[in-house]
């Protein structure tokens, strides 16, 4: 059974990590229900705040762009007693991006201390790419599926931001959290006190 979290003002953080090009803000998208685009340019160095809402469930979604920046500020450590899921995204075809993805767990593992019920959740990105070239792959799935079991708390997803495989899945593992649903005027209320202090715009720390 999963705890239960009361946070209203940035409720039920998840954090989206990873390394650059690797489709964070196409996952994203993805999550709040934004067509995939094929243009989408690399967001600006920060971290990007979006809500999402699944049956009158909040969660805020924290889209990290530059990992470095992340490491060197207070906020992951400020963050991490509150944080719900980690999700870490890599390119099936990129290298790089994967052995990157390993070093983040080294991070959090180092990090993580009471926070028990963390989760982290690996997502191979760029499933589609795979499907049309296998030769591109530079990782197998059951050799993920083993790393995340020797992880506490974690779990592997191979998905596509573009076909959306597997992104229903990945809400799924939202919508299994045992929070507050707020009513349509409670939402109404919330939504314009955030208003009022963010002038109703993504917020880039």
């Amino acid at each position: 059974m999963r705890t239960e979290y009361n946070i209203i003002n940035e409720p039920n953080k998840v954090y989206i990590l990873g390394s650059k090009g690797v489709g964070k803000s196409s996952f994203v998208n993805q999550l709040v229900n934004k067509p995939f685009d094929e243009k989408i340019k690399s967001t600006e160095i920060g971290i990007y705040n979006q809500k999402l809402n699944l049956e009158n469930k909040f969660f805020t979604l924290k889209e990290v762009t530059d990992d470095d920046e992340f490491k060197n500020t207070s906020i992951f450590k400020n963050d991490i007693e509150d944080i719900l899921i980690i999700f870490i995204i890599f390119s099936l075809t990129n290298k790089d991006s994967y052995e990157h993805t390993k070093r983040l767990i080294e991070i959090i593992a180092q990090s993580v201390i009471d926070n028990t019920n963390l989760e982290i959740v690996i997502c191979g990105n760029k499933k589609d790419l795979i499907d049309k070239n296998p030769s591109n792959r530079i990782v197998e799935k059951n050799e993920m599926d083993n790393y995340a079991s020797n992880i506490r708390n974690c779990k592997y997803f191979e998905i596509s931001c573009k076909t959306r495989e597997n992104i229903d899945e990945i809400i799924n593992i939202l919508k299994e959290y045992e929070i507050p649903q707020l009513d349509e005027d409670k939402l109404e209320e919330e939504e314009n006190k955030e208003k009022e202090k963010k002038d109703g715009s993504c917020s880039l720390i």
